[in-house]
């Protein structure tokens, strides 16, 4: 009788061949995965046009105010609304659509410091508004919108840039601050948010 070493008594290693076949499912599982994480994105494209539908309400209400003051306020009020439109649907995509609960947070890590720049001017300016502050605002959005893109698709660093170029255009082409500010917070949130919601699950 042959005693039994340690080597004999490990269990038998699987065949070259089932480990091959092990190997290839993995790859194609991690092949399939980056293909459905480079068309996905957890910014919310039905999120962007409910914001664009707001805009558009809070341009012809701004329109109407007596006072610079009177229509700061009420843009102000539009902003907190879309900020927390846009968070609660970035929230309800990521858990929807299976992203990674760290998305939402390196989204708002990356947007978040030309939004509080922007608080900062809009308190430092609030004396001169509508003045320089559409274009500023846009201009900013646009900033983070595009900077968060980076690590998203092509669709939502493409809206930022937008978001800036009509910026600059409010910037240099002063007046009509409502127009300007229908036309990109409320038409390019339409525009990119129908295309998001459409191309890239919702």
């Amino acid at each position: 009788m042959v005693p039994m070493t340690p080597e004999r008594e490990r269990s038998p290693r699987r065949p070259p061949l089932v480990l091959r076949a092990h190997a290839a499912d993995d790859l194609r599982y991690i092949r399939d995965t980056m293909a459905r994480a480079a068309g996905s994105t957890a910014f919310p494209g039905v999120g962007a046009m409910v914001i664009g539908v707001t805009a558009i309400a809070a341009a012809a209400w701004a329109a109407g105010a007596t006072s610079a003051t009177a229509w700061l306020a009420r843009w102000l009020v539009e902003c907190v609304l879309s900020m927390a439109i846009g968070t609660a649907g970035m929230a309800l995509k990521s858990r929807t659509g299976g992203f990674a609960p760290g998305a939402l947070r390196r989204f708002a890590l990356v947007f978040a410091p030309p939004i509080v720049a922007g608080a900062l001017l809009t308190w430092r300016l609030r004396g001169d508004a509508p003045g320089i502050l559409p274009g500023a605002w846009l201009l900013l959005y646009g900033v983070g919108i595009a900077s968060a893109g980076a690590v998203s698709v092509p669709a939502v660093r493409t809206m930022g840039l937008a978001f800036m170029a009509v910026g600059a255009g409010a910037l240099f082409a002063p007046g009509h601050a409502d127009a300007w500010l229908a036309a990109g917070f409320g038409g390019l949130h339409l525009g990119f948010g129908a295309w998001i919601a459409r191309r890239h699950g919702g």
